[in-house]
């Protein structure tokens, strides 16, 4: 079965690399974020063990625009989709304001920053979906005036999939501070055109409530006893190899050697 594992990331191509600490993240210090996004990728990379499954490729900290760099995983119909990791010790929300709120006048939205490299990735790979994922829940209240997110995504991605166009997203019969808070998250998409904005709001896809390490651990074991059908005692071992060359597979250096 470990054999398997190495075959199947070998020939479907599985490309990581060390993702870099930024100085300004208040989880600095901590492995738990890569750790997030690393367990995540490892739960999308033993997919490659199912015959039927859409996943083709794995990247761990995928070479290309900062944004939407955490995880890439390519599908057999010849997408890519791409995971930003949003990892949250504090058990807090990802609210509405976490989206459209700049940290600075120097420092954009993260929507504004997320938009921008999705333009960016789209003329390197083509067709991508982009999925924040994160730990945190969304939210039930309103602030301000501004909605739950998930709330307010759901519903946006509700018009959108039947919309052929932005003028054609509406918000007639919703409480009228959905429409408020429409104008202030597509004002963050400024930095589009009109037919971009819309073809990002398409790709982007939100994820609540991720499983955190110990529940991605329990899935990657899980799968793992599914798919190779080992008892227990064979699937540790297994999943200890696996995390064994993480260190080869996200370090650019030990790649090359």
């Amino acid at each position: 079965a470990l054999k398997l594992i190495y075959v199947a990331s070998y020939n479907r191509s599985v490309r990581c690399s060390m993702p870099v600490a930024n100085p300004n993240n208040p989880t600095a210090g901590s492995a738990e974020p890569y750790w997030f996004e690393w367990k995540t990728g490892l739960l999308c990379l033993v997919e490659l063990l199912d015959e039927d499954s859409e996943v083709a490729a794995v990247a761990f900290q995928t070479h290309g625009t900062k944004g939407w760099d955490d995880v890439g995983v390519r599908l057999r119909d010849g997408r890519t989709r791409l995971l930003q990791m949003k990892h949250s010790r504090s058990g807090d929300s990802l609210t509405f304001g976490d989206l459209i709120n700049a940290p600075s006048v120097d420092v954009p939205s993260l929507l504004r920053a997320l938009a921008r490299a999705w333009k960016a990735e789209t003329k390197l790979r083509g067709n991508v979906e982009c999925v924040l994922t994160t730990n945190r829940s969304g939210g039930t209240n309103w602030y301000l005036g501004r909605p739950p997110l998930v709330e307010f995504f759901e519903k946006l991605k509700a018009r959108v999939a039947q919309a052929k166009s932005l003028t054609d997203v509406h918000w007639d019969g919703e409480d009228e501070r959905y429409p408020r808070a429409w104008e202030i998250f597509i004002a963050e998409l400024s930095d589009l055109t009109p037919a971009e904005e819309f073809a990002f709001l398409q790709a982007l896809n939100i994820k609540v409530d991720a499983p955190d390490l110990d529940a991605l651990e329990t899935r990657i074991r899980d799968r793992l006893a599914v798919l190779t059908g080992l008892p227990p005692s064979s699937v540790n071992g297994l999943f200890n190899a696996l995390l064994s060359n993480l260190s080869k597979w996200t370090c650019q250096t030990r790649r090359e050697q």
